[in-house]
């Protein structure tokens, strides 16, 4: 059995828990202690723990989501603004500690610690800093320098977690590993407001059953790809039912062709082994900024149509302007696109117009 790389860096991955509920809850106080989702279309794109106690869950519909639950809350999250401010000021938290932060979706990111880390412990001094959270491996694999330093990594992670909560009123998950994807999957590891460790010969063992499609960097389109590899396809009924164990066993020569590109191919052989040398990349403000919404009911008529239309280009000028004072950035293209309900709930655009457009005072 392959292991897993010694520990080079430490990585922690945050992730907050139902991150659109808390946003809503910390702005509608009432909410807290209801069982609460959040619509946007036709489905319930999260909801709070005390709605999936009674059986609601991400992405089903509202109508099962009321069958499950009667008594749930259900608010529009059409409106992205306050979950686009709710992460920014997540983010300037966590940058506070002077660490690069790398930003995936809203509610995500990956924090390199090990600078912070070598502040906090010399090279080579071992520590009798205990770990904080829970740990998957055997702490006597481990070397004392690096039994410190993940320690030590494990300790920032909670007062990352501690200073979200306190400043932001926001429960948080952290993982804490030697990589994007060992701090990743262990931060799935234990839910909610909790927070765990993969030691690095912990890694490659854990993940030889895992689906390989819950590794961060491996597309349903790659699996696919991956699949047409193998010497016998047969022996995995779906693509996206492959474990990292059996991509291991798929040699890089043939990963290359099947992918076409040999640095795609090179990053599958390693990160299936629970090697992932990807740096972690300071997120940049977002250069597309983007409001959508489905009437219901739907507009019948074009008055009540161009209505609708006025709201979101209300909310996106508020937001260009924000970017504006905030950020000196300036919008140059503004895109606007409608869609035509058709049967079974399917959409197709029916009009597309694209122009250019100076942010102005008017909306």
């Amino acid at each position: 059995m392959p292991r897993g790389p010694r520990a080079a860096r430490e990585v922690v991955c945050v992730d907050l828990d139902c991150f659109y509920a808390q946003a809503l809850e910390r702005l509608r106080p009432e909410l807290r202690g209801k069982p609460l989702a959040v619509r946007q279309k036709y489905i319930t794109v999260t909801c709070n723990y005390e709605a999936r106690a009674h059986g609601v869950s991400k992405l089903m519909s509202l109508e099962d989501s009321k069958q499950r639950c009667p008594e749930l809350v259900i608010v529009d999250g059409s409106d992205l603004r306050p979950f686009r401010e709710a992460s920014e000021e997540i983010a300037a938290v966590l940058t506070r500690f002077g660490c690069p932060v790398e930003r995936k979706g809203m509610d995500e990111s990956f924090v390199d610690v090990s600078a912070l880390v070598d502040t906090r412990v010399g090279a080579y001094e071992a520590s009798q800093l205990d770990f904080v959270g829970h740990l998957l491996g055997e702490e006597d694999t481990l070397d004392r320098v690096t039994r410190a330093r993940l320690a030590q990594a494990s300790v920032i992670a909670q007062e990352m977690r501690d200073a979200l909560l306190q400043e932001l009123q926001f429960r948080s998950c952290a993982g804490v590993g030697t990589c994007k994807t060992s701090a990743k999957l262990a931060a799935e590891l234990h839910k909610p407001n909790q927070q765990s460790i993969i030691l690095p010969d912990a890694l490659c063992t854990y993940m030889s059953d895992l689906p390989a499609g819950r590794v961060q960097g491996l597309g349903r389109s790659m699996l696919r790809q991956i699949h047409a590899a193998l010497s016998d396809p047969s022996v995995v009924d779906s693509p996206y039912a492959l474990t990292c164990a059996q991509i291991r066993d798929v040699p890089l020569d043939r990963l290359t062709r099947a992918l076409g590109n040999a640095s795609q191919a090179d990053f599958v052989f390693k990160v299936v082994r629970g090697i992932d040398e990807r740096p972690i990349r300071p997120s940049e403000q977002a250069k597309t900024i983007s409001q959508e919404e489905t009437s219901l009911p739907h507009p019948d008529t074009w008055e009540s149509a161009n209505a609708r239309l006025r709201v979101l280009c209300t909310r996106i000028m508020d937001f260009v302007r924000e970017r504006r004072e905030k950020h000196n950035q300036v919008a140059h293209t503004l895109r606007q696109r409608l869609h035509r309900k058709v049967q079974h709930r399917a959409l197709y655009p029916v009009k597309h117009f694209r122009g250019q457009q100076r942010p102005s005072d008017r909306t």
